[in-house]
């Protein structure tokens, strides 16, 4: 049975803050994220179980990595296919949580296109409004938004 997870349940801040700090410990993870110790380590425990993460030893200490190539996404309805170019859009988004991209960065970043004679912007935004679909719809809380006239943010807002 696969994994519902809410928009911004404890198991997706702690997959966003690994991915972001891909060197932490638990003790670190807890704090940034704002759950308990034991709590980190048992979603922890269960991502790693289910391969999104893959924890390493190094010496006395356990360091945390999001594996993107088993990472499934997650909502409340389960499992959401994403095409591969959707998957690079939300891993870019979820590694810039909270900060706006620009669409220049997209196309520098995930479509590795950093100057281009016609400019993707179009291209850009079907793929957004894509994943948007996907991710956002049927859902109260939305996660990805357009700031106008700048690019995308994922945040937890409504």
């Amino acid at each position: 049975m696969a994994q519902t997870w809410g928009p911004l349940t404890n198991h997706a801040l702690v997959l966003i803050y690994v991915t972001k700090h891909s060197a932490s410990t638990v003790r670190a993870i807890s704090e940034g994220v704002g759950v308990t110790e034991r709590a980190t380590l048992s979603i922890l425990r269960e991502l790693d179980a289910s391969g999104i993460i893959e924890r390493h030893r190094e010496g006395r200490r356990n360091t945390y990595s999001v594996d993107f190539d088993r990472l499934a996404t997650y909502r409340r309805r389960g499992t959401v296919a994403l095409t591969p170019r959707e998957f690079d859009l939300l891993a870019y988004l979820v590694r810039n949580h909270g900060h706006t991209v620009t669409r220049q960065m997209l196309a520098k970043d995930v479509w590795r296109e950093p100057h281009r004679a016609t400019p993707l912007d179009n291209v850009i935004d079907v793929h957004v409004a894509h994943l948007r679909r996907k991710i956002d719809d049927e859902q109260r809380v939305k996660l990805i938004h357009t700031v106008r006239g700048v690019g995308f943010v994922l945040r937890e807002d409504s």
